[in-house]
């Protein structure tokens, strides 16, 4: 089973095609980002820095895909009703839901932080996501869909950044039976229903309507050194490439279920 939208993407950022290269250095932010390292990093090689910029905003893509279809299979009513009677029960009872043909979106935000000297440039990007899920069945036991018993998914998605399409793609038919991997890391997400209101909590889903709270899912500090290159390239060059963070602020901005 596929286990995040980069896989899904089947991106490879590294050989991007010479249009969505030339959009992305249109944008007005990379532009500044350009200047000022050109500024501050005397010697350095935009080419070089560039590649290190895509190599990171796809791994922007490193979002789980499972959690996106259990969260959203959880708002269907047939689901949601076996899940609280499975609560509410001391039996150790398991049931079979099928779900017709529907229809699932998913947004995220996920952004990376460039750091140069004291100055932060961040670079905010969009994931959009609609899938056509068909033939689905699910097994629920102690209130938990604990396996996905047969489904065949479709779709498409893309990811932006400003005004330039990095990827766009369409998914062929593939299948999604399989265990439902159980994570401690709760991803936090915001699903629209008009039926269903309830407190936000920040330890689980929200559900409610035309909210887009953004949460903070988790920070890493990269430190790595650059590839080997010519010695004229500035040291600068290195110290800017090891300041390069991420900040992986994937927020479900909206979960639809049709």
């Amino acid at each position: 089973m596929i286990n995040n939208l980069q896989a899904l993407y089947k991106a490879d950022f590294k050989h991007l095609s010479e249009t969505v290269i030339r959009d992305l250095e249109a944008t007005e932010e990379i532009q500044q980002l350009r200047r000022d390292i050109k500024k501050q990093v005397p010697g350095s090689n935009w080419t070089l820095i560039r590649l290190e910029l895509l190599i990171e905003l796809e791994k922007l893509l490193d979002i789980k895909f499972q959690p996106i279809l259990i969260e959203s299979w959880k708002t269907h009513q047939d689901v949601s009703r076996e899940i609280a009677a499975q609560e509410q029960s001391d039996d150790d009872v398991r049931a079979i839901v099928n779900l017709e043909e529907h229809e699932i979106r998913s947004s995220h935000s996920p952004s990376l932080n460039i750091t140069i000297g004291e100055s932060i440039y961040p670079m905010r990007t969009f994931i959009g996501i609609t899938l056509q899920l068909s033939d689905v069945s699910l097994l629920i036991q102690q209130g938990k869909i604990t396996k996905i018993l047969s489904g065949t998914v479709k779709g498409k998605g893309f990811m932006q950044y400003q005004n330039a399409t990095l990827i766009e793609k369409d998914f062929l038919d593939f299948d999604i039976t399989g265990k439902v991997i159980n994570d401690d890391t709760t991803t936090v997400a915001t699903m629209t229903d008009d039926a269903f209101t309830q407190p936000i909590e920040t330890d689980k889903p929200q559900i409610g309507s035309n909210t887009e709270p953004s949460t903070v899912l988790a920070s890493e500090s990269l430190s790595q050194s650059a590839p080997q290159r010519p010695t004229s390239v500035s040291s600068n060059m290195l110290q800017f490439i090891i300041g390069i963070s991420i900040a992986l602020i994937a927020v479900y901005l909206f979960w639809q279920f049709k």
